[in-house]
C-alpha cells in the first residue's frame, strides 16, 4: 500500500506543527487528511482543544469557536464506541470541553 508512508509522514508533520504551535498549517493537514493522521485516537478533538487553550486568554471569541469544533469532534469520536470502557472516557473528554465552553461563554 503506497499511501501508508505518505500518511505516516503527514502524521509526523501534523504532530510537529502542533508542537511548534503552527496551528493554521496543522489545520490544513487535518482538513486534508482528517482521521488518517491518527485514526486510533481523536486528533480533531485534541487538536482544536489545544489550539483553543493556547488562545483563550488573548482571543476568547476565537477560543470559543475552536472549543466548539473540538466538542464536535469529541462527540463524533465518542459515538464510534462499540464496547468496553472507552465510551465513558470519550464522553468525559467531550464533557470537559463542554465545561470549558460554558465557563468561557460566561466571560464573553
Amino acid at each position: 500500500m503506497l499511501w501508508l508512508p505518505c500518511v505516516a509522514r503527514m502524521s509526523q508533520e501534523f504532530a510537529e506543527l502542533i508542537g511548534a504551535r503552527r496551528w493554521q498549517e496543522a489545520e490544513f493537514l487535518f482538513k486534508r487528511y482528517g482521521y488518517q493522521l491518527a485514526w486510533w485516537e481523536d486528533p480533531g478533538g485534541e487538536f482544536y482543544e489545544s489550539w483553543a487553550d493556547s488562545v483563550v486568554d488573548t482571543a476568547p471569541a476565537r477560543a470559543l469557536e475552536l472549543y466548539t469544533k473540538s466538542l464536535d469532534h469529541r462527540c463524533l469520536f465518542a459515538s464510534w464506541v462499540t464496547a468496553g470502557g472507552d465510551g465513558p472516557a470519550r464522553t468525559a473528554a467531550a464533557d470537559a470541553v463542554r465545561a470549558k465552553i460554558l465557563r468561557l461563554a460566561v466571560r464573553l
